[in-house]
């Protein structure tokens, strides 16, 4: 198990996205105190915004991390409802291993 921490591209205004910090075995979001279960857990990326198609599951996305840079990522809320960002994956960084104690 390895936490991923997940930076989308900026915004149009220049903002940069809070980033979303995943386990890349179960796909839960971490830090549901901020989140609150709106997304529960990460379900894969898409290859464009506007095709409700997941090219990239999790669990493959695990193994190479670095295939979700352009991507658009697909999340589960805790209550279910699915939906996709809009921004691309700008970066995936390895930020905890099981390694390191998790």
């Amino acid at each position: 198990m390895t936490i991923q921490s997940i930076q989308l591209a900026s915004s149009a205004n220049g903002s940069r996205p809070y980033p979303h910090r995943v386990d890349d075995t179960s796909g839960k979001v971490l830090d549901q105190d901020f989140w609150k279960g709106e997304p529960a857990a990460l379900v894969g990326f898409q290859n464009s915004a506007d095709v409700q198609h997941v090219d990239l599951h999790t669990r493959d996305w695990a193994a190479q991390p670095e295939k979700a840079v352009g991507m658009y990522p697909v999340f589960v809320t805790a209550r279910g409802g699915l939906y996709c960002l809009t921004l691309p994956v700008a970066s995936v960084t390895a930020i905890a291993s099981a390694e390191d104690g998790l």
